[in-house]
């Protein structure tokens, strides 16, 4: 019965863009403390592939446990600290979210779940639909702000992580450009310096944040922000590559 309760009315947020973190409630577990890479790695491919099994084999190469000295033992362990996480959100919560049958191991079904890179895919695809331009804007922003780091950013260099986190990146990028013309026209200064600052965070070297972001510190009276930044940039480009900024 109490599982039922939970099922008609509980949602897990789960975000996975920038922090990897779950929340039911007032509970929520992440990855800012010191627990084992491998421990966010397997839960974070077992949320990720939800909608399948997962067998024990892949779950052993995706860990990198080797044949010889008892992996199946070895993986027990990993998962049996998931589940311990997991409890962290409500009693029982690693043995009701983690079901294994037939040798495999799967997210369960019966617990609804939002997740982040999702909710940001479908902004995405919203406003590239729309026809509107107010409103697709809107919508451009809205996922922009939802977007707070790489997929997975602390195991961005896993194999099955490079091309998505590759992928939702790219894709903020895309609607990062497609924004700033617009809010231009607008003249929303504060907004395009808000965007160009946190693109700037993923992106670094891209002299066009900079430039954009420089011309409307200015049009609001910031010119000492705006040379500060163009000497962050400066001194970026020359240690890291030896060049200056474009002219």
């Amino acid at each position: 019965k109490g599982r039922e309760s939970f099922v008609e009315h509980a949602l897990l947020n789960i975000q996975i863009l920038g922090k990897f973190s779950l929340a039911y409630q007032d509970n929520h577990v992440d990855d800012s403390g010191d627990r084992s890479r491998k421990v966010w790695l397997l839960l974070a491919y077992l949320i990720y592939h939800r909608n399948r099994p997962v067998t024990q084999d892949e779950l052993l190469e995706l860990l990198h446990i080797k044949e010889g000295a008892n992996p199946s033992g070895a993986l027990k362990t990993t998962l049996h600290r998931v589940r311990n996480l997991l409890d962290g959100l409500f009693p029982s919560a690693g043995h009701e979210l983690i079901l294994y049958k037939n040798g495999s191991y799967q997210w369960s079904q019966d617990y609804p779940v939002q997740m982040d890179h999702e909710d940001f895919e479908v902004l995405c695809r919203r406003a590239s639909a729309e026809t509107d331009p107010t409103q697709q804007l809107e919508l451009r922003l809205q996922a922009c702000q939802l977007f707070r780091g790489d997929f997975l950013g602390k195991l961005s260099a896993e194999a099955w992580v490079v091309p998505i986190c590759a992928y939702y990146h790219n894709l903020y990028l895309q609607n990062v450009l497609a924004a700033l013309p617009e809010l231009q026209a607008q003249q929303r200064h504060e907004d395009i310096v808000q965007l160009c600052r946190d693109a700037i965070l993923l992106e670094a070297y891209q002299e066009e944040f900079y430039q954009i972001q420089m011309q409307s510190l200015i049009q609001l009276g910031e010119q000492k922000q705006a040379v500060t930044l163009y000497e962050d940039l400066a001194r970026l480009l020359l240690n890291d590559f030896g060049t200056m900024p474009d002219e």
